[in-house]
């Protein structure tokens, strides 16, 4: 159910899924999947450069978005929030591209 073109897993409503996308993570490490790191990476990548990230830096919240993450909508689920943060810096280890430590040293996250 991995959207090819936007990232993320599904259809909008989109939610960030961080436990499915540190296991694409783990397993793009250990199996060398190529695939499951790029899942991870596009989704990242899209959150981070999209309108979207600003919005969930500053209210600390999960967004769930339309499927190319232009209207976003908020609930507070700090669940989510820190594994994402947790995502960011592993995947910035695993793939040393600059955006992703700047998403996980963005001093608005609280």
């Amino acid at each position: 159910m991995f959207d090819e073109t936007d990232g993320g897993i599904g259809s909008a409503p989109k939610f960030p899924h961080p436990a499915e996308l540190e296991f694409c993570l783990r397993r793009a490490a250990v199996m060398r999947d190529d695939y499951a790191l790029g899942m991870v990476k596009l989704t990242l990548t899209k959150m981070a450069e999209g309108g979207i990230y600003d919005q969930w830096v500053a209210a600390s919240a999960v967004i769930a978005s339309i499927s190319t993450g232009t209207i976003p909508h908020f609930e507070k689920m700090l669940y989510d929030n820190g594994p994402l943060l947790r995502l960011y810096s592993d995947l910035w280890l695993a793939d040393r591209q600059p955006l992703y430590a700047r998403v996980a040293a963005d001093p608005r996250h609280g």
